[in-house]
């Protein structure tokens, strides 16, 4: 599976290699339900860019394979049944209720730092927006705020995701009451950003997102996958487009640099789209 960074439907898709043989220090002891279970959530993890699984899908997986094992003592060949049993559940249950998963490894910031012309018509822009009295002049500490402008949407984590973020800021004087016209601002911004995209690359975060994305059965139960999809993309196109249309009218160049991330939003709801083609296809009605 692909750990680039971007935007991701988890739909059990990503299980079907997960390992599930016992480990060799437990092959040979009883186990309890308990620890399969437990055992299973950690591959799954693994699997699935390192989240946990959300308790919805904890849930009805276990209701799939009954979950009255937990404290049942299993021998090796039980517990090996009911760790395919439990992984093969969680597929299912992320089949009829995919999530969508933003994943922050410093790829998308890279987007924004690879041209130089490019990232200064991003600086132009934040440094517009921070100086509201249009003195020209911002204090050093509103580069955290520049910071929160861009957010996950471009690739910057929030700070309580991110507690090195004070560090970097501190480290590359993004910080105090001195005040800094837009050249050294883009200057410090610059330095802040190649670090906290090689923080993202050294761990990268994953955040899950709140956004619904619901399967072609229930699609067609609901007869309503037009608004649901439209919906979806507002969501997470909305706040993009409101950042950088500026950027996009400046140079064709940066709308190409811009599609490339934006882009991967579209994929998800193509993805969700073919799924549902799919299924009127094999039902024949809505």
């Amino acid at each position: 599976m692909s750990s680039g960074g971007g935007v991701a439907v988890v739909d059990g898709a990503q299980l079907g290699d997960v390992d599930l043989s016992l480990p060799d220090h437990l092959a040979a002891a009883p186990l309890t339900g308990a620890q399969v279970i437990e055992l299973a959530e950690s591959r799954v993890s693994d699997r699935l860019y390192g989240i946990a699984l959300p308790e919805t899908i904890r849930s009805t997986a276990l209701g799939r394979v009954g979950g009255g094992f937990q404290g049942a003592e299993l021998d090796g060949d039980q517990a090996a049944e009911k760790l395919r049993e439990y992984v093969a559940a969680i597929a299912d249950a992320l089949k009829d209720d995919p999530i969508v998963v933003s994943i922050l490894d410093g790829s998308t910031i890279q987007i924004y730092l690879e041209d130089e012309d490019d990232f200064a018509m991003l600086a132009e822009n934040l440094f517009t927006e921070l100086d509201a009295q249009d003195t020209g002049k911002i204090k050093k500490s509103e580069i955290r705020r520049a910071l929160d402008h861009m957010g996950v949407d471009m690739g910057v984590p929030p700070p309580s995701e991110l507690p090195l973020l004070s560090d970097i800021l501190k480290k590359h004087g993004a910080e105090g009451e001195e005040e800094v016209g837009q050249a050294q601002f883009a200057e410090v911004l610059q330095s802040v950003l190649h670090e906290v995209a090689d923080t993202l690359a050294e761990k990268r975060i994953v955040f899950t997102h709140n956004a619904k994305v619901v399967n072609g059965s229930k699609i067609r139960k609901r007869r309503s996958w037009r608004g649901i999809m439209k919906k979806i993309a507002l969501k997470q196109l909305g706040s993009i487009w409101r950042k950088m249309v500026p950027i996009w009218d400046c140079r064709h160049r940066t709308l190409k640099k811009q599609l490339h991330f934006t882009m991967q939003y579209f994929i998800v709801l193509l993805t969700i789209r073919v799924f549902w083609n799919g299924e009127r296809t094999k039902s024949g009605k809505l």
